[in-house]
């Protein structure tokens, strides 16, 4: 992993957030749109452009974070934190952004100066990130000792953020992270001595943060990818503490099992002296016989398990196996024997055993079995999780009627929705049944589920041209979002028809300006798909607001960028009217460009957007 892996996590994010609620213009498809240029008189006689500025704090936000991002993916650092301290302190952008901007120094081989900018960070997640982007570049110079004491010196997060924009301040484990970087380097070098010096300091890290399997774990399956099973090994007996080296060797095991090496790791799993963990290992490599078709080799080694609850639940994987592919009988036996084995089995552990060989019986569609062994399990959600299970696959199959009879069986009310969504969503892919699929919905009691039901039947007969149908259903709709889903869905249909001012006039109707604006935006992006560009400009120009146009249209470019169709994307680019919007977005596309190795036209689109700004005056 490098920087250009982190930065990819937090560039060209806000072309997808939600719009805010904007005014919608009079809907009438000939009306001519006025410039937002504007001309600035200075004291000497001469102009300059103003553009239109931002008027809304959160896409300004947003905004001053791509060009960030954009003048630190090619290595203009000062100009990046120019940017980067524009955003407002609080804002969590700025943070990330600071924390993106030290690793790309970092990449630059200026370490002494990331290190001083990533201290400036207040908030411990974003130092966190930033130290994890530093690391990384040392370990990629091969300055194994500087990378590891510095990724020991990263906290862990107790309270990472809930909600980030950026993807960089909602995790807690950069310092396991920048951790395993370094321990994947010392590999791909072949520095094991290095590596088994570092072994206690890691363990030590794993212990002081609860994380076991990162890095630990991380370091025993570097060396088995690598083919080096006595060094991988050699690092878990080098683990001082007694539990965690067990917990280590549990994990070679699985993941020799899981390379096909399953003699050794059976051989290391039977050397675990605590019986749950060596259980559990042995459960593991069951899982992978599994997985690699030698079932008999998987229940046999099962059967071997001496802690009831794991032998009964490594016995369930080959089990679950055996009813998916026809071979009921033999579930049906092995359960048999698993229950004897443990007649004292958790109820619910064995009603998941009954529930997967009565999916088994479904995937072969014997109807009768499946439905006769679901309904043998006690715990009703795990009862109702089955018959779902046999719905959808009755739904499938076109066996309607047995799948309603199913349904109304079901006593749980989330999964019985849920059953019923699977027979609508049937019903409504065959023309001839698509009122019977109303029909249906009618019945249910999940109001939400319904609503979202109706907005779905409204879509499908709209995109069979019933558009006076699709706006029926559309009006009966009780939630008012899944209402406004619905006109916006006929409003589409009808434009992609050709009958803008219809559609237009339809729009028109949704009292809420959030709606009218993804409406007018969904009805651009199915024009633009169309190669119908023209007119897709056109639809956005009558979005009033300055700041919730310039996101369709930058949404509508990123679009086109991720599909490589970068012309077209320009195009888009140039429609927005704000300066440092669109030089945003050029500097995303540029950004594009130069993943996609096209390193001149990259250069090419910075530059665009460099100029841009360059010329905008002060604010």
């Amino acid at each position: 992993m490098n920087f250009k892996i982190l930065f990819l996590t937090t560039s060209l994010i806000f072309s997808s957030v939600f719009l805010p609620q904007f005014p919608v213009k009079a809907f009438e498809i000939s009306e001519e749109i006025g410039s937002k240029v504007s001309k600035e008189v200075k004291p000497d006689g001469s102009e300059t452009l103003q553009l239109a500025q931002i008027s809304d704090p959160d896409w300004e936000a947003g905004v001053l974070y791509q060009l960030a991002m954009g003048f630190a993916q090619f290595g203009e650092i000062d100009r990046a934190l120019e940017f980067a301290r524009t955003i407002d302190v609080a804002d969590d952008r700025r943070i990330a952004a600071t924390a993106t901007i030290a690793g790309a120094i970092a990449q630059n081989g200026e370490i002494d100066r990331a290190l001083e900018l990533a201290r400036t960070i207040e908030a411990e997640e974003g130092q966190a990130a930033a130290l994890y982007g530093i690391v990384l570049s040392l370990a990629e110079a091969r300055e194994f000792d500087r990378a590891l004491e510095l990724a020991f010196s990263i906290p862990y997060i107790d309270y990472p953020r809930p909600f980030d924009y950026s993807g960089v301040l909602d995790d807690e484990q950069w310092g396991a992270y920048a951790i395993t970087g370094v321990v994947s380097q010392l590999v791909a070098a072949r520095e094991y001595d290095r590596l088994f010096e570092a072994v206690p300091s890691i363990d030590a890290y794993s212990a002081k943060f609860g994380q076991y399997d990162i890095p630990n774990g991380f370091l025993t399956s570097q060396l088995v990818q690598a083919g080096e099973y006595d060094r991988a090994l050699q690092v878990a007996r080098e683990i001082e503490n007694s539990d965690r080296s067990l917990q280590a060797f549990k994990m070679l095991a699985s993941q020799l099992a899981g390379i096909g090496e399953f003699d050794r790791a059976l051989e290391i799993a039977r050397t675990i002296a605590n019986p749950q963990i060596q259980a559990e290992a042995l459960e593991a490599i069951v899982i992978q016989f599994v997985v690699s078709g030698e079932l008999d080799r998987g229940i046999e080694l099962a059967r071997t398990i001496e802690v009831d609850d794991l032998r009964v639940s490594a016995l369930s994987q080959p089990i679950a196996s055996l009813a998916t592919t026809g071979r009921t009988e033999q579930a049906q036996s092995l359960l048999t024997e698993a229950l004897q084995l443990t007649p004292n089995l958790d109820k619910t552990k064995q009603a998941n055993i009954l529930a997967d060989i009565a999916f088994g019986f479904a995937m072969q569609m014997q109807w009768e079995q499946a439905i006769e062994t679901a309904r043998t399990i006690e715990d009703i959600e795990i009862r109702a999780i089955a018959l779902l299970g046999i719905v959808s696959q009755l739904a499938r199959q076109g066996e309607f009627d047995r799948a309603l009879e199913v349904t109304r069986s079901i006593e749980d009310t989330q999964h019985k929705s849920s059953a019923f969504y699977s027979i609508v969503s049937g019903l409504n892919e065959i023309e001839t049944q698509r009122e019977r699929a109303l029909e249906i919905i009618q019945e249910m009691e999940d109001g939400e589920t319904k609503s979202e039901l109706l907005w779905r039947s409204a879509d499908t007969f709209a995109a069979s041209g019933e558009f006076d149908r699709a706006l029926e259903i559309a009006r009966t709709i009780e939630d008012r979002n899944y209402r406004f889903f619905a006109l916006s869905s006929v409003a589409l249909e009808w434009a992609v028809a050709g009958d803008i001012p219809r559609a237009f006039e339809l729009v028109e109707t949704i009292d809420d300006r959030f709606y009218q604006t993804e409406a007018l935006k969904n009805i651009a992006f199915a024009l633009m798909q169309a190669e119908d560009d023209e007119r897709s400009l056109e639809i956005v120009r009558f979005i009033e607001e300055d700041a919730s146009q310039a996101r369709v249209l930058s949404d509508l470019a990123y679009n086109l960028a991720s599909w490589k169709q970068y012309d077209r994307a320009l195009r888009f680019i140039q429609a927005i009217q704000d300066d440092r919007a669109q030089a945003a977005e050029f500097l995303s596309l540029a950004t594009e460009l130069s993943y996609e190795g096209e390193a001149e036209r990259a250069q090419e689109f910075f530059d665009r957007g460099v100029s841009i700004l360059d010329a905008t005056p002060k604010s």
